[in-house]
């Protein structure tokens, strides 16, 4: 089951009554991902806490992004026993919501790919969701994100971003999966790239008749949560979904690969020609988007040309 975008009306008011929250909403490093149940709160794709509500707000945290950055000294001397540590607890711990220092502490943990994501992120209005797992529920999702030893299937079944797309009056949600360009995912000297069985296994998911109608079903109120709890960061057309049910959905059945990171030299290359060839023969010209430097990277994801939904 795909279920996205809260219906609690109490936890939206208690979000836009909480003190923290306009700063959190007006923060344009920080992505949410509205959950059935929960905002996941991103940076540089790590989850640096997630907001629950039972009755009231509760937020949850990896305690490796509650680690102090700025602490003055990372070593402890002790003698065996346990007081020494104590005392320094208040020191190494993060002790209250400070958005700069949970940034700073998880910036240690983004990966380059994570962190290229991330400048497309910012690039885009467009964009209404991030970090997408496709096969697993939503209240589950990302549950132990931070310590997964995950199987091939798992890995695979993670998308990085969701856009929203006018195409002829119509609200196209179109996934992305996004790779630098060193990533061997994306050749092969035999066969199809690893890439491929990936998109493959996400089609499949979203070509399923039951999983689009939830899927659309879903985008609509992640519209109309982004437009209640964030408005000032809300792009124009995802604000007339948001507002107006006649404004049909549909769902692209095809998954465009993000590819990144790289210069001028890399991309002429005799050695990528070949595999860029073969992606292009599975994927379509459209399918496969490129530009060096993450940041700016809007065409065919914000900036785009879609042919009428059929």
């Amino acid at each position: 089951m795909f279920n996205r975008g809260i219906s609690d009306e109490k936890f939206l008011t208690a979000l836009r009554d909480w003190k923290e929250w306009d700063k959190i909403a007006a923060d344009k490093e920080l992505f949410f991902a509205m959950r059935e149940n929960s905002v996941h709160v991103y940076y540089q794709g790590c989850r640096i806490f997630n907001i629950s509500y039972d009755h009231r707000l509760l937020l949850k945290t990896h305690y490796k992004y509650l680690i102090n950055p700025y602490m003055n000294d990372p070593y402890i001397s002790w003698s065996g026993e346990g007081n020494s540590i104590k005392k320094r607890v208040d020191e190494i711990f993060i002790e209250s919501l400070d958005t700069n220092l949970l940034k700073k502490a998880a910036s240690y943990y983004a990966g380059a790919e994570k962190q290229g994501v991330h400048e497309i992120l910012k690039s885009n209005n467009n964009i209404i969701d991030v970090e997408i797992a496709l096969s697993i529920p939503a209240e589950k999702e990302q549950e132990r994100e931070d310590e997964i030893k995950a199987s091939t299937e798992a890995h695979a079944d993670r998308i990085d971003f969701v856009a929203l797309q006018k195409s002829d009056g119509t609200a196209r949600i179109v996934f992305f999966e996004a790779k630098r360009f060193k990533n061997p995912e994306l050749k092969a000297e035999k066969g199809d790239a690893r890439v491929i069985s990936q998109l493959k296994r996400y089609e499949t998911f979203i070509a399923n008749e039951k999983h689009q109608h939830e899927i659309k079903t879903s985008y609509r109120r992640v519209c109309q949560n982004l437009l209640t709890l964030a408005p000032r960061r809300c792009d124009a057309f995802v604000k007339k979904v948001a507002e107006n049910d006649e404004i049909k959905l549909a769902v692209d059945p095809k998954v465009r690969l993000v590819v990144f990171d790289y210069s001028a030299d890399e991309k002429k290359g005799k050695f990528w020609k070949d595999h860029e060839k073969k992606l292009i023969e599975k994927l379509g010209e459209t399918g496969l988007l490129m530009k060096g430097k993450p940041k700016g990277f809007v065409n065919g994801i914000s900036k785009y040309r879609l042919e009428t939904p059929s």
